[in-house]
C-alpha cells in the first residue's frame, strides 16, 4: 500500500511539473483555437449579414427604376435609385450587388449621354468587383462605350481579351459593330455571321440577307442600343 501511494504522489508530483513548464502555453494554444474558431464563425455571419443587407438596398433601388403606368421614370425616383446604387458602391464594395449597382448608373449615363462617366462606373466594377464573369461582362460593355466615344482600337483591344464562352456572340457582335463603325464592311460582316453561328442561329444565310442586316446596324446606334440590349437578369449573372 505504501508503495502504491508513493508511486501515486510521483505521478502527482510529475503532473505538477508537467503543468508548470507546459501548462500556460497548452491553455494559451486552446484559447487560440477557440478564439480562431470563434473568430470564422463571426465572419461568417458578418458576411451573411452584409450580403442580405446589400440585397435589401439592391431591391429598393430596383423598385425606384420601375416605370410608372405612363411607362416612365420620374426624377425624383431616379435620384433615390442613383442614391441607393452609391450606398452599395461605398457600404458594400466589392460585393456583386454593388457591381450590379455600377452597372444600372453606366445604363443610366449611356441613355443620358454622359459616356465619360458611364465608362467610369464600368471601371470601378473592373476595379472593386470584376470578379469571373461579373468582369467580362465590365469589359463588353465598357468596349462598347469606348467604340462610342471614338476609342476603336482601343475596344477591339478590350474584346479580344473577354475569355467566358457565354459572351462569345455579344463579343463577336460587338467586334462587328467596331468594324463597320471603322468602315471595314468584310470584317464587320464576317464579325456577324460568326455571331449568328455562336448565338446558334443558321449561318447559311444570302448576300442580300447579310447587307440587310449591316445597313440595320447602321440605321441603329450602337453604344445605346447594344448597352442597353446586354443587362442580363440578376440570376443569369450569378449563375
Amino acid at each position: 500500500m505504501v508503495d502504491t501511494d508513493r508511486t501515486d504522489d510521483e505521478q502527482v508530483e510529475a503532473l505538477k511539473r508537467w503543468w508548470d513548464e507546459n501548462g500556460r502555453s497548452t491553455l494559451i494554444a486552446i484559447a487560440l483555437a477557440v478564439a480562431a474558431s470563434l473568430g470564422w464563425q463571426g465572419f461568417r455571419d458578418y458576411r451573411i449579414e452584409q450580403a442580405e443587407a446589400a440585397s435589401i438596398v439592391y431591391d429598393e433601388m430596383l423598385e425606384a427604376l420601375a416605370p410608372t403606368e405612363n411607362g416612365q421614370v420620374d426624377d425624383t425616383r431616379r435620384r433615390t435609385a442613383e442614391h441607393l446604387a452609391g450606398v452599395l458602391k461605398t457600404e458594400y464594395g466589392g460585393s456583386t450587388y454593388s457591381a450590379f449597382a455600377a452597372f444600372m448608373l453606366a445604363k443610366l449615363q449611356v441613355e443620358g449621354g454622359d459616356l465619360a462617366a458611364a465608362e467610369e462606373e464600368l471601371r470601378w466594377v473592373l476595379a472593386n468587383a470584376g470578379d469571373g464573369e461579373v468582369g467580362e461582362l465590365a469589359q463588353l460593355r465598357l468596349a462598347r462605350v469606348m467604340a462610342a466615344r471614338g476609342e476603336h482600337q482601343q475596344a477591339l483591344d478590350i474584346l479580344i481579351g473577354i475569355q467566358a464562352e457565354s459572351f462569345e456572340p455579344s463579343v463577336a457582335r460587338a467586334i462587328g459593330d467596331v468594324h463597320l463603325a471603322l468602315g471595314d464592311i468584310d470584317k464587320a460582316n464576317a464579325a456577324y455571321q460568326e455571331a449568328l453561328v455562336l448565338g446558334g442561329q443558321p449561318s447559311g444565310r444570302s448576300e442580300a440577307a447579310s447587307l440587310l442586316d449591316l445597313q440595320l446596324e447602321q440605321l441603329n446606334p450602337v453604344p445605346a442600343r447594344e448597352i442597353k440590349q446586354e443587362i442580363p437578369d440578376l440570376e443569369e449573372i450569378a449563375q
